[in-house]
């Protein structure tokens, strides 16, 4: 086995081994009894136990931490830590409580005046990157996303109850889903053919391991994002936006925010090179730092 693959299985085991059965059904009693707020306050005390006792997810947790609270004391990283796995928790909670009820929750939209010919109309492929953060797991319901639909490349979760696409079929919204480990080459043909129909496509660009990653400067250290979403860009002539997705627990609000478009370079006569994928690698690494500024603690990137 390569260690490419080794890589890929380490990063599914995390979240398919933790928690279990019992745990799940006993968080969906809440919701269904005692709402979403009661039920959120009882992921203090499990998320407690996973920051004291779970070594592994600390350890895949600290890196990114570490970038952006350097030199912390080992009390501020555990705080750190216990608030990351807490608004984790959230964010799985607000997507089942969505899911089986199918209620609205208040939403800002942040759309950048640059994006909006590309959010609000089908005349332009575009290729939307986000990431693992905040309340990512409901973003894609299709009144958020304007006017479009949208073909999302993602790997399928192994538990239904982590299902980052269960409120968005439950509120039936516009999006193709695209198993990346059921097709060839990822599903980047098909994203491909979707953006020769002019149509929106959407990736993850945060996760990413061996030939997919490049190591870029993040806060006070570095993190590995993935190469693909600015790939297909390029060769597709699209731009791309960046799309993340903030939540504030109390009061519960949700915001959207699309950035203004990045183009990628058009470089003709020769192969694109890594060097050429840097700067939109960069704008999305900024984005995600002025989120964090304001979403402190919601982004689940998680490093072997």
């Amino acid at each position: 086995m390569t260690d490419n693959k080794q890589d890929k299985e380490n990063i599914e085991l995390l979240s398919a081994t933790r928690g279990n059965a019992l745990g799940f059904v006993f968080f969906r009693i809440l919701l269904k009894c005692l709402g979403l707020r009661i039920a959120g306050a009882f992921l203090w005390p499990v998320s407690f136990f996973y920051a004291l006792f779970d070594r592994t997810a600390c350890r895949r947790a600290y890196p990114v931490l570490d970038c952006i609270y350097p030199g912390e004391s080992a009390l501020q990283r555990f705080w750190h830590t216990w608030q990351l796995f807490t608004n984790q928790g959230r964010a799985i909670l607000l997507t089942n409580y969505l899911a089986a009820t199918g209620k609205e929750i208040p939403v800002v939209t942040e759309n950048h005046p640059e994006a909006l010919p590309y959010t609000q109309s089908g005349e332009h492929p575009v290729v939307v990157v986000s990431s693992h953060f905040g309340a990512w797991q409901v973003a894609f319901i299709n009144s958020w996303l304007i006017h479009r639909s949208i073909t999302f490349l993602d790997r399928p979760d192994q538990r239904a109850v982590l299902d980052k696409f269960q409120a968005v079929r439950a509120e039936e919204g516009q999006v193709a889903e695209i198993a990346q480990n059921q097709t060839v080459a990822g599903g980047l043909v098909e994203a491909m053919a979707a953006l020769s129909r002019n149509e929106m496509v959407g990736m993850m660009g945060d996760r990413a391991t061996g030939a997919t990653a490049a190591e870029m400067p993040f806060g006070h250290g570095s993190v590995n994002l993935l190469t693909s979403p600015w790939l297909l860009a390029a060769r597709m002539h699209a731009p791309v936006i960046v799309f993340l997705v903030g939540l504030q627990w109390s009061p519960l609000k949700i915001t959207c925010r699309f950035s203004k478009p990045f183009f990628p370079p058009d470089i003709p006569g020769r192969r694109l090179r890594a060097e050429d994928l840097r700067p939109g690698m960069e704008f999305y690494a900024d984005e995600l730092a002025q989120m964090l500024q304001r979403f402190p603690d919601q982004w689940f990137k998680f490093e072997r």
